[in-house]
């Protein structure tokens, strides 16, 4: 909405009628991995979603929060500097909007090369969230997830599919949708 109320704002400024916009509009179809619903299977729904900092991770499970009984939000933080950047706040942040029943997943980092100091990773991440909650899972490949969520999902839960850059997040969320019809 306050993006479509930006655009709005802008395309007035330059001469457009806020009709023009508005059936400009119609045809928005929404972004691209923002709380896309990929599909559903056995009653478990499958999202994908760009969020790849603490605040849009919170959002992405609150959202998901509201239409599933449990969230299993998987999250693959998108580089080691911005884990290192983002560890603390993200701890502190997830863990508190978990409710109960919910599960937050971590998987290694997203590394897509270069010269970088990884002297953080998801992995001590997951064991200082550990500490604090037992519904905090770490898997190093994410792959490994996939019987583990087979098993452990049921009727009206979601999985929550979160990360940025890796080209390949939108192939996982359907092998996740995949795996689950089976």
């Amino acid at each position: 909405m306050e993006n479509a109320l930006a655009a709005t704002a802008v395309c007035n400024a330059i001469g457009l009628t806020t009709g023009e916009c508005a059936t400009a509009l119609q045809n928005y179809e929404g972004i691209y991995r923002r709380t896309q619903l990929i599909g559903e299977a056995n009653g478990v729904f499958i999202i994908d979603d760009f969020a790849h900092n603490p605040a849009e991770v919170v959002c992405a499970i609150r959202a998901c929060q509201s239409v599933g009984k449990r969230v299993f939000a998987w999250f693959q933080p998108h580089g080691y500097g911005p884990l290192k950047f983002m560890y603390k706040e993200l701890q502190e942040e997830v863990l508190s909007v978990l409710r109960e029943n919910d599960f937050f997943l971590l998987s290694d980092v997203y590394y897509a090369g270069g010269t970088v100091n990884k002297e953080m990773t998801a992995e001590e991440v997951a064991t200082g969230m550990q500490q604090k909650s037992n519904h905090v899972l770490f898997f190093a490949d994410r792959r490994e997830m996939l019987p583990y969520l087979k098993q452990n999902c049921q009727k009206g839960d979601v999985i929550l599919i979160m990360g940025a850059r890796d080209t390949t997040l939108s192939d996982f969320a359907e092998e996740v949708l995949n795996n689950q019809k089976l």
